[in-house]
């Protein structure tokens, strides 16, 4: 049984370029895009305090397309908060930096990639979603 407590979140996406099944990935509008989902991981350490430490390793493959940024969402209902959020492709952190909200709202609205090949992620609050853009 879960308790509503704190979540610790580790989301650590192991990229060979990234997204999930909630994940959105936008490519250039002309251009055809192929992925291949390849797997799946989700490892969940209940604390004696009854917080949890949860890691996410999710795989996906690039195979064609120009793909210029990715984001996942997570359900807040029942969530007291979420903190500790990571963000790896290959072993390698990205930085943590607000402009990549506004990097993909951008994308979404004129087509255009400002941010060009930054290796970057932010998260956010809408909606009663936690938001993970990278």
């Amino acid at each position: 049984m879960l308790h509503k407590s704190s979540w610790l979140v580790a989301l650590f996406l192991l990229l060979t370029a990234v997204p999930t099944l909630s994940l959105c990935l936008q490519a250039q509008a002309a251009e055809e895009q192929v992925t291949s989902f390849d797997s799946l991981q989700v490892d969940i350490n209940i604390l004696a305090n009854s917080d949890m430490e949860i890691t996410e390793t999710q795989k996906y493959s690039f195979l064609s397309g120009t793909f210029h940024y990715g984001y996942r969402w997570l359900p807040l209902d029942g969530i007291d908060s979420i903190d500790g959020i990571q963000v790896y492709e290959d072993g390698s952190p990205y930085v943590r930096d607000s402009a990549v909200r506004r990097w993909i709202d951008n994308y979404k609205n004129t087509g255009e990639s400002p941010a060009g090949n930054y290796y970057a992620y932010y998260s956010w609050i809408e909606d009663n979603k936690l938001w993970i853009g990278w």
